[in-house]
């Protein structure tokens, strides 16, 4: 098994969480985000798709932040997704996108089924 061993030599430290917490006595906690990379709003950024099938939201966060990547499952990401793992104190900027003002108003309405709404039926 791959690793660093304990001090009793029977149990190793994953290798991922070894990768991960390297060099570090107080590692910062990691969050790991599963989807497909696209083009950023601007360089040093990363851009994550959460599906392909639907590319209205998506997140984008500094790229400084990420600790690791590599391939995510087939179960999560069909067609070649990625993990990324970024610190958990990453500013992370999530948006979705709508065709027009309408259909967020609607949205909006539906959330909070008409209170407070000002606005097209």
């Amino acid at each position: 098994m791959a690793g660093r061993t304990t001090t009793k030599g029977q149990l190793s430290v994953h290798p991922l969480l070894a990768n991960l917490t390297h060099s570090r006595q107080s590692p910062e906690s990691t969050i790991k985000f599963a989807g497909y990379v696209g083009p950023a709003s601007r360089p040093g950024q990363v851009r994550l798709y959460h599906s392909l099938e639907d590319l209205s939201h998506y997140i984008e966060f500094d790229e400084s932040y990420v600790v690791r990547t590599g391939p995510s499952s087939e179960n999560l990401t069909p067609n070649k997704g990625v993990s990324v793992w970024v610190k958990a104190s990453t500013p992370i900027r999530w948006t979705r996108e709508y065709k027009n003002a309408k259909s967020l108003w609607l949205r909006i309405a539906r959330m909070t089924q008409g209170v407070g709404i000002g606005g097209p039926p």
